[in-house]
């Protein structure tokens, strides 16, 4: 920029600032404005010069984009002045007399802003599009001339950039303005605060947003002539403070500028609104977060003994023996499925327990070795709650954590406040109450609000509990046999509690935190379709069985692969290390299966009815080795099921007396699939899949899995259920030649299972009828469709192999009734069933095929003897050859 000197008057200076590309604007002599209509569309080239500039004028530059973006930073006060010195980036400034008050860049897209202190005062501004500015060789009303001080050239910078340094300033500006004499101590540690725990959680290098924050106060406090030893304490406060925000130790912040400043909660206001602190939106939230949970996973990562433990392939051995370790005797399944539920966190959908059992039975002991291995920030302890104590904890108290309540009796009775706020919280992820409070303007009304997801840890000795509350926990029970009471005493002299090193587990945690843990599961579909769905608690149940195995993918991700959108990838191995610590817990709450406690108890039940004792809970404990109080405790699942109750004849009988239910002990059923059973349907889906249309195969999902699981496979094409049964087989010709959208081809309607048309070469007026993927598929889990009832293992060697060939009947006219399906159980149900079709080809030899087909009974032959079905040739039963 040439000085004013080499500018012999106003004219040539307009000629110069349009020959650098700025758009000048004529000014009245002495004054600051423009006084022509719509100045801002005003575009002067150099040739146009003399007719608008006439005579002693002064010169304004429109700024934005008729100037090439050029932007102007408008200093207003002295604090200002000052702040701009130190923190604005060096560029062409101009000013009057001593005075550096404006900071030009080129900075496309800015924006113009004023800021303004408590009073209402500008202290600094950006100046843009729709405004000029007065420059040099003009005149100030006050009679000082505008002078150019910087002779370089503007410098460029990103809009937001300009953005946060003018913000800056402003902020200093507003410190130095509202800095008493005398505290300076305490209001060091409170803005030192709340800004680097703004721009920490924003992702800024520690160092770095240390030296930022000490800058800007530094500016404050130099405007005040601060002396050496206050600045010495300013770099410690500032330091320090930097370091506990880090370790997330508490900090000063907001509520002690509010103490300690008279306009403290304006200054905060501004000063957030300004960084754009205060109006983040969900996203942007997440985003810090998440930048934040980065951060910590990078530093967890340094330690060697998180690498080498997220690499092991059975972590949750790893984290049990780091609970044995610190105390805990037995236990092995509720300590690695409770591992399990906390990594839950991280698929934001934390899961809720309640660990039941006897009082002193070592409730409390395993949750807080639980407890141990995880990050202090991820678990909230308390013993009780009052009645809206979970209300006024905070709206974000409970945010993405888990509660452990040591005991559920503390939020009081059935029917509590609390209780039903912690159910609230459950169900809906939040408390949001409206209450009355007294104040000393009189009683008013307020919201309070608590923000989750959280997951709630609790135990009871209580065998009944709020129901509503119980079905939103996922409820197990502590080993309470004498096996486990032996082991406990003899450990007692063996504990050593400080020979555990909890901090690689709560490492790998902060490490996962920090990960993308998105999960696929590419055999779901499969899963879904081998649940028994009789009871509608597995609605809710499912969602737990598929979280804790997403959890399981998780914790063990590096072991893991991920598809082409970043999922890790579960495998077989995820779902079955699920299923051997929940299977029978899930069963016995969806009231389909019955567990072993409850087995063995109806059984020592019936064994002291036939030894013609009485049975109450002294000689259910006396036959089973266990404590009375643990007898008393079996029979409450019992008799709520109905297989045990109270003695009818002996109503008022001390102790207490019981018979046999009116419920009669069921066989054992899967309710959720073994691991074999989901494989080999799995296995099947594969084989199904290989020949289908593209548009049919699986998920992408899926197929890119396939490398990377034990057993993967696209799935079968897509095929619907019919669910009602009809009266007869016909219909309309419409129905018959009726698309079913999920399938994309033409269907007949069926007798409660899907037929896909698909006619043989050769076969005028006849069909060929298929079993649905899906039927197969659960025969071959040993369930019957549509009643989950399990099949013998040993025909599912047959099943495996009929679904590599789908088995084939050659289709009956549409007035016949077909063979209806009603398997309800295992050997002698499949064995009436195989007759049944045994029986219907007999009537109609018509539809049975060549003897080179699979028969769709089965390649077992019928001992003629006892009736048994097998592959080989001598029946296992009676040994007989077979003709």
């Amino acid at each position: 920029m040439e000085s004013t000197e080499s500018i012999p008057n106003t004219k040539n200076a307009a000629r110069d600032y349009i020959n650098r590309g700025w758009s000048v604007v004529p000014i009245p002599y002495g004054e600051k404005g423009p006084n022509l209509p719509e100045w801002q569309k005003l575009r002067i080239t150099a040739d146009e010069v003399g007719e608008f500039f006439v005579g002693e004028s002064n010169i304004g530059i429109h700024l934005g984009e008729a100037s090439g973006g050029l932007t102007d930073v408008d200093l207003d006060c002295p604090q200002a002045e000052h702040a701009g010195s130190r923190l604005l980036p060096k560029t062409l400034t101009s000013g009057r007399g001593n005075k550096v008050t404006h900071y030009w860049y080129v900075s496309p897209g800015s924006k113009s802003y004023k800021f303004k202190g408590v009073d209402g005062e500008v202290i600094a501004e950006i100046r843009a599009d729709s405004h000029q500015t007065v420059v040099a060789p003009s005149v100030h009303p006050s009679g000082a001339s505008y002078e150019w001080k910087d002779e370089r050239e503007p410098q460029e910078i990103e809009a937001q950039e300009l953005r946060s340094c003018a913000a800056r300033v402003a902020a200093a500006s507003l410190i130095a303005r509202n800095l008493p004499d005398g505290g300076r101590h305490d209001l060091a540690l409170a803005y030192a605060g709340l800004m680097l725990k703004n721009l920490m959680d924003l992702g800024e290098d520690q160092d770095d947003a240390a030296q930022y924050v000490e800058d800007l106060l530094g500016c404050a406090w130099e405007y005040h002539q601060a002396d050496n030893e206050a600045f010495d304490d300013l770099h410690t406060i500032v330091r320090t403070t930097a370091e506990k925000i880090k370790a997330d130790e508490p900090v000063m912040g907001a509520p002690t500028l509010g103490e300690l400043l008279e306009h403290g909660e304006q200054i905060v206001k501004r000063l957030k609104d300004w960084f754009g602190w205060g109006d983040l939106t969900p996203e942007q939230r997440e985003q810090v977060e998440q930048r934040k949970r980065a951060k910590h996973a990078e530093k967890a990562w340094a330690d060697e003994r998180v690498r080498e433990l997220v690499h092991q392939q059975d972590i949750l051995s790893r984290a049990y023996q780091t609970m044995r370790d610190g105390g805990l005797v037995g236990e092995e399944r509720n300590a690695k499925l409770l591992t399990l539920v906390a990594v839950t966190m991280y698929l934001g959908r934390p899961m809720s327990v309640l660990i039941g059992g006897e009082s002193s039975g070592g409730k409390s002991y395993l949750l807080k070795q639980l407890i141990k291995t995880l990050p202090e920030s991820m678990v909230v302890e308390l013993q009780s709650v009052s009645n809206m104590g979970l209300a006024y904890m905070g709206k974000d108290a409970l945010k993405m954590k888990f509660l452990a309540l040591y005991e559920l009796g503390g939020l009081g009775k059935e029917g509590s406040e609390a209780i039903e706020q912690l159910k609230q919280l459950l169900t809906e992820g939040c408390i949001k109450r409206q209450i009355a409070e007294s104040t000393n303007k009189g009683v008013g009304g307020r919201t309070v609000e608590l923000d989750g997801p959280t997951g709630v840890w609790s135990t009871s000795t209580e065998m009944r509990i709020d129901k509503e509350l119980g079905n939103r926990l996922f409820r197990i029970a502590i080993d309470e046999s004498p096996e486990q009471t032996r082991r406990i005493i003899k450990a007692r002299g063996q504990r050593n509690g400080g020979a555990a090193d909890y901090e690689p587990i709560k490492g790998l945690h902060t490490y996962i935190a920090g990960q993308d843990n998105r999960v696929v599961v590419p055999f779901e579909d499969a899963l879904t379709d081998l649940i028994d769905v009789s009871a509608t608690r597995m609605r809710r149940d499912h969602e737990r069985v598929m979280d804790l195995v997403e959890a399981h993918v998780i914790l063990h991700q590096e072991g893991r692969k991920r598809n082409g959108d970043g999922r890790i990838v579960a495998t077989l191995e995820d779902y079955a290390a699920v299923y051997n610590l929940i299977a029978d817990i899930v069963g016995e709450a969806s009231e389909v299966a019955v567990s072993d406690t409850v087995r063995t108890t109806v059984e020592t039940v019936r064994e002291l009815i036939h030894e013609d004792k009485p049975v109450t809970r002294n000689t259910l404990a006396e036959k089973l080795g266990i404590v009375p109080t643990s007898a008393g405790r079996r029979f409450a699942p019992a008799t709520a099921a109905g297989y045990v109750k109270e003695d009818p004849d002996n109503p008022n009988m001390k102790p207490k007396r019981y018979v046999l239910g009116d419920v009669a002990l069921p066989e054992n059923v899967e309710v959720i699939p073994s691991p074999e059973t989901l494989r080999s349907c799995v296995s099947a889906l594969r084989a199904r899949g290989e020949d289908a249309s593209k548009e049919h195969r699986a998920s992408e999902d899926f197929s890119n899995a396939r490398s990377g699981a034990s057993v993967h496979a696209p799935s079968s094409p897509p095929v619907s259920i019919t669910n009602q049964e009809h009266d007869t087989y016909g219909e309309s010709a419409e129905a018959l030649h009726e698309k079913d959208p999920t399938v994309g081809v033409v269907q007949k309607p069926t007798h409660g299972r899907t037929i896909l048309e698909d006619e043989p070469e050769g076969a005028e007026k006849s069909s060929v009828v298929r079993a649905s993927v899906r039927d197969v598929c659960v025969a071959d889990a040993g369930v019957s469709t549509g009643l989950g009832r399990q099949l013998p293992a040993d025909h599912r060697a047959w099943l495996a192999e009929a679904m590599r060939e789908p088995p084939t009947i050659r289709g009956w006219s549409p007035e016949e009734e077909p063979p209806k399906f009603d398997l309800k159980g295992p050997v002698e149900r499949v064995r009436r069933e195989r007759q049944k079709w045994a029986d219907f080809f007999e009537e109609n030899p018509h539809l049975r095929l060549s003897p080179d087909d699979i028969d769709p009974l089965g390649d077992e032959r019928k001992c003629p003897y006892c009736g048994e079905f097998t592959h080989e040739d001598d029946c296992p039963s009676c040994e007989e050859p077979l003709p």
